[in-house]
């Protein structure tokens, strides 16, 4: 079954506009959802315009989204406290199995977290970046609570040195470990 196409928010559109620089109708198409692409990548790309938009309320500066290249790349990115950070956005859609509640929260995200920060932390090592982070953005629905599964999904993916896990959801956000 496709994905049901997801509506882009015009104030999300408004606020990550601001943050990127970009004019809110040109967001999606620099996050590579051409026209007519399809709900999954619809719905990606409003993840990462959210994870944005995190960042930002997080105190980082100079977000920006990563051109699209060949190679596998983070999505995002940023500084914050002098470190420049390599950001990778993963959409957690209604059908995973954490949020359908077929699988423990914390091994669900910990694989995609492993999955992604090595696609972060590729992105840091050849942009010479300081360190790295994984987005996970859940749908809305899925359970748990956001700092707990950042924890369990950063240790889960071997606690990574110089990388952090961040969960975003409808109940609010967590980060693990904290940032420096």
């Amino acid at each position: 079954m496709p994905a049901r196409k997801a509506k882009p928010d015009p104030g999300l559109l408004k606020r990550a506009g601001e943050i990127l620089g970009l004019p809110p109708e040109r967001l999606l198409y620099e996050t590579g959802c051409r026209p007519g692409c399809d709900g999954r990548r619809l719905e990606a790309a409003l993840a990462e315009l959210e994870a944005a938009v995190f960042l930002a309320g997080q105190g980082f500066t100079g977000v920006r989204l990563l051109p699209p290249t060949r190679r596998l790349t983070a999505d995002l990115a940023a500084e914050r406290g002098g470190l420049a950070y390599a950001v990778e956005v993963r959409r957690v859609g209604a059908a995973s199995a954490l949020c359908a509640g077929a699988l423990a929260p914390g091994r669900v995200l910990a694989a995609k977290a492993a999955d992604k920060l090595r696609q972060a932390a590729a992105t840091r090592k050849r942009g010479g970046l300081d360190r790295c982070a994984v987005a996970l953005v859940l749908a809305a629905g899925c359970p748990g609570e956001p700092g707990l599964l950042a924890r369990q999904a950063y240790e889960g993916a071997g606690s990574p040195p110089g990388a952090h896990v961040c969960v975003l959801a409808a109940a609010g956000s967590g980060v693990w470990p904290p940032w420096p």
